[in-house]
């Protein structure tokens, strides 16, 4: 539920589908002269343009617009190397299954391999022990999780990736929150596939849901309830047993109305039959109903 949601006093239908978080995708654009780039995608193709965040070594970023056309296995990027030149790169499209489980920490790397093939590593969370969960997508398409090594370099750590040709270094960039946020901004919304209508019990439970922890507590004092009302009986019980014990044993025929057998009976229940099951004349304060 967000903070406006709950200040509205509203909550999230079950029954509206959430949307998928966006996937930052970083292309590592390798120019003539060997240099590596990290180009972050923001939204999407228009009019022939994509817009770029290319980082710099600074941790610091320049946005730009390149050429972009879109072809049936991705798009195409006419990427400025900085001394005048021009890289092509291809950008495959991200896989659905990888796109609709995104979360907030998935980040997807394009590299290319020595033979120049097309390699999508999927990362997503921190390293533990010196490896990194990863998910590799290759040029067919397919997607097969690993465990790879993180290797420590000059220019920081790198993922090593197992590829046909070889092992491939890939470096996960930094990405500055401002520019997460301009990516999550630009993510189209997408139409609802389908759309489902509440039944009147989905309905129900749905209110249901909503006093759920007032239900519990109310259960839970319907049991304190019944509990006492159980001992209360027990307790009316035992004073029964001790008057038919008491009336057998003080006294007999022809002096039970004389002193002191009357007193003697009614000074052992309540001093001895009855002592340990005494009805107490108040509840606790919690269930001032049963106070008498």
């Amino acid at each position: 539920m967000t903070i406006d949601q709950m200040v509205r006093g509203e909550e999230l239908n079950p029954y509206m589908p959430e949307e998928p978080a966006p996937v930052i995708q970083t292309v590592d654009v390798v120019a003539d002269n060997g240099e590596h780039e990290q180009v972050i995608l923001v939204g999407e193709v228009e009019d022939g343009k994509q817009t770029v965040k290319i980082l710099n070594d600074e941790g610091g970023y320049t946005t730009k617009e390149v050429k972009a056309v879109e072809t049936d296995e991705g798009e195409k990027l006419v990427i400025p190397d900085g001394e005048g030149g021009t890289t092509v790169v291809e950008v495959p499209e991200v896989p659905a299954e990888v796109a609709n489980t995104a979360t907030d920490d998935t980040q997807v790397v394009n590299v290319v391999t020595p033979e120049g093939n097309q390699v999508q590593v999927v990362v997503e969370g921190e390293p533990e022990h010196g490896e990194q969960t990863v998910q590799i997508i290759d040029e067919h398409g397919d997607v097969t999780t690993e465990q790879v090594k993180v290797v420590e370099t000059s220019e920081g750590d790198k993922l090593e990736i197992k590829t046909d040709e070889g092992y491939v270094a890939v470096e996960v960039p930094e990405v500055p929150e401002e520019v997460k946020q301009e990516i999550a901004e630009e993510q189209p919304s997408e139409p609802h596939q389908e759309s489902k209508y509440m039944t009147k019990d989905e309905f129900r439970d749905w209110i249901s849901k909503h006093y759920e922890d007032k239900l519990s507590l109310l259960k839970e004092e319907e049991q304190k309830l019944e509990e006492e009302a159980r001992a209360k009986l027990g307790r009316v019980k035992g004073l029964q047993d001790c008057i038919v014990q008491a009336a057998n044993k003080f006294g007999y025929y022809g002096v039970y109305e004389q002193p002191p057998h009357f007193q003697n009976a009614v000074d052992w229940i309540q001093n001895d039959c009855w002592v340990q099951d005494r009805w107490e004349p108040e509840s606790p304060p919690e269930h001032p109903m049963l106070r008498r």
